[in-house]
């Protein structure tokens, strides 16, 4: 068939929004003319005059409804998962969580695009703009978009990981990756075991995550001084600052590179990317952070038994 109108039932919920988002982005090749075919939505009065065939036929691709191959009523799957199975991309990675997550929304009532199911259901009932069902996928498309780039970005970031220094350090399991941009290595390094991440950018920013119980300040007050020494190359700064200063939260104006902030050390961030990078090496950055994990474990384990 040569699709001219996607059909959705009135007031489309999270599952039939994907599920088209599907067909516009994957369909074309087996649905030809879906990429650019109109959404629409019919109610009852609509499927009393146009039966499946007669749908077909007009071009017309029902989804959710009617008794086609996408309703979910008749064939006991959402319709998104049925849409996916017949782009024979039920299985591919990057769609897994969208899917799942779709189909626990759906079914359940939970999971972690229940509040996206939610927020679509209040659009239909509060948002005038949502009788024209285009205006409110537009509104949509974006998030359903992002769950799958993210989810792409974060396999590759478990790949990375795979290859990326590991050590542990008196049981405590750490991560280390230079000159990576995703952002989401951290979950996937955490994902893998890790307690402690550093990871550094092609900027030279770099993050330290996961020193909640290894006392995060000491840590901030060793990094500062260290990073105090490489700009001063070793030569005493124009101002004496104490330990008290460098294990404060937040910034220090004579150190600008890192913010300590429980339990990260930043150094820049999404956020804040024009910080002025770390001039430690990152390898001696490494090393420093996994002697604090050293000490402060062996403290910890020698206050224990008094």
């Amino acid at each position: 068939m040569n699709v001219k109108q996607l059909v959705v039932h009135l007031n489309p919920h999270l599952d039939e929004l994907v599920a088209v988002w599907l067909l516009r982005n994957f369909g074309e090749k087996f649905f030809p003319g879906v990429s650019k075919a109109k959404l629409v939505t019919w109610g009852k009065k609509e499927l009393e005059v146009n039966s499946l065939e007669l749908a077909l036929a007009n071009g017309s691709l029902l989804v959710g409804l009617g008794g086609g191959m996408f309703d979910d009523h008749v064939h006991g799957e959402c319709a998104a998962i049925l849409v996916a199975k017949r782009l024979g991309a039920s299985d591919d990675p990057s769609l897994k969580k969208l899917l799942n997550g779709v189909l626990i929304a759906d079914s359940e009532a939970d999971g972690c695009l229940y509040w996206l199911a939610e927020e679509i259901k209040n659009l239909n009932r509060y948002w005038s703009g949502s009788v024209h069902v285009e205006a409110l996928y537009e509104r949509i498309q974006p998030f359903i978009f992002v769950q799958v780039a993210r989810q792409k970005e974060f396999l590759e970031a478990r790949k990375l990981f795979d290859v990326r220094y590991k050590n542990r350090v008196c049981g405590v399991p750490v991560s280390a990756a230079d000159a990576v941009d995703n952002p989401q290595y951290q979950h996937a390094a955490r994902a893998g075991g890790a307690k402690v991440i550093i990871q550094r950018n092609t900027h030279g920013l770099t993050q330290i995550f996961g020193c909640e119980d290894l006392n995060p300040f000491l840590l901030a007050m060793k990094v500062r001084k260290a990073e105090l020494s490489m700009m001063h190359n070793g030569s005493r700064p124009s101002r004496f600052i104490s330990d008290e200063e460098l294990l404060v939260k937040g910034t220090l104006s004579e150190i600008p590179q890192w913010c300590a902030d429980e339990p990260f050390l930043l150094n820049g961030s999404e956020s804040y990317p024009d910080v002025p990078p770390s001039r430690i090496n990152f390898r001696d950055l490494v090393q420093l952070v996994e002697k604090h994990i050293m000490e402060t474990v062996n403290r910890n384990e020698r206050e224990t038994k008094k």
